[in-house]
């Protein structure tokens, strides 16, 4: 596979295996994938976790939250999702 990176990325590729971080592209490549893999894993959770939160509050017709309590919530589950995955 061939890959064309902006300069300016292709300069800290450059500096990082010069630094003796990452001993090659390949290398470096592979764990900027894992990452950004980590990365849409924990936001495809964090959807699933929303989506769960919004069909149980579809489901009970008797309660009624405020805008304010949903972002709230939201902002807990969103939290509790960063922490378990840090």
């Amino acid at each position: 596979m061939n890959i064309t990176i902006a300069p300016e990325l292709e300069k800290f590729v450059q500096a990082q295996i010069a630094s003796g971080v990452y001993f090659s592209t390949n290398e470096l490549v592979n764990d900027a994938l894992l990452l950004l893999a980590k990365r849409e894993d924990e936001r495809q959770k964090r959807i699933q976790a929303m989506n769960e939160f919004i069909d149980e509050a579809l489901k009970d017709d008797e309660k009624l939250y405020s805008p304010e309590e949903v972002w709230e919530e939201l902002e807990q589950i969103i939290v509790k999702a960063e922490k378990k995955h840090a």
